[in-house]
């Protein structure tokens, strides 16, 4: 849960104290979702697939990020 406030924190500023870095957020975010958050998975596969916030566009990772969050539903 912390990495993922972290990244969220960097995907859009947080202030003075933390600046907009894309590359520090995918880094944090990614990392919350490899311990099994669907609901990130899933922002994660959407954000590749449309670029928001600034993240590059990437069919491949965001297929395998909708396959994980599918993966991680069945199992709830």
């Amino acid at each position: 849960m912390a990495l993922n406030r972290i990244g969220k924190f960097h995907l859009v500023g947080e202030g003075e104290l933390v600046k907009k870095d894309i590359r520090l957020a995918i880094k944090y975010l990614e990392t919350a979702a490899d311990q099994g958050d669907p609901t990130l998975q899933l922002s994660l596969a959407e954000m590749y697939q449309y670029g928001k916030y600034g993240f590059p566009v990437s069919e491949s990772k965001a297929k395998t990020w909708y396959a994980r969050a599918a993966v991680q539903e069945r199992l709830m």
